[in-house]
């Protein structure tokens, strides 16, 4: 996906960096200082897995989910690299989803995850419980 939207910018002008999990430490160093010292780069693409760990992207006030991910918690933990502490303006969060996809229908995945993981919290959920629950899910991914 990264790359399909390197090429849209490319074509747009736009000046971008990236950050993906197979740069290796220098390389992600210099595409966040380029986010944050370099105002000529307008975007920093960052994969969900390389930004969801360890990363301070509060130079960023925009960011745009393009490919949701089946674990809800995995986007918010990549939003959540630019809500940090030293955020001082405010941030705009746009998940992008085409209707009738399978993108679309992991969006209902992503709310019975979030309700499997609040119910957890306060019941006493069996491991045939969650189970059950998955292949519910992976139906409805599929047979949408």
């Amino acid at each position: 996906m990264l790359d399909k939207i390197e090429d849209a910018l490319e074509l747009s002008g736009i000046r971008y960096d990236r950050l993906d999990g197979t740069m290796r430490r220098d390389e992600r160093n210099r595409a966040m200082d380029a986010l944050k010292y370099n105002p000529a780069c307008e975007v920093l693409l960052v994969s969900l897995k390389a930004g969801g760990v360890g990363l301070n992207l509060t130079a960023a006030q925009r960011v745009y989910l393009m490919d949701p991910y089946w674990n809800p918690a995995v986007e918010n933990q990549a939003v959540d690299r630019i809500h940090r502490l030293g955020q001082t303006r405010p941030v705009t969060t746009v998940k992008l989803i085409i209707a009738n996809t399978i993108e679309a229908r992991l969006l209902e995945v992503q709310k019975k995850k979030t309700e499997l993981a609040n119910m957890t919290l306060g019941q006493n959920v069996t491991k045939a419980d969650i189970l059950n629950r998955r292949m519910e899910e992976l139906q409805a991914l599929f047979d949408g």
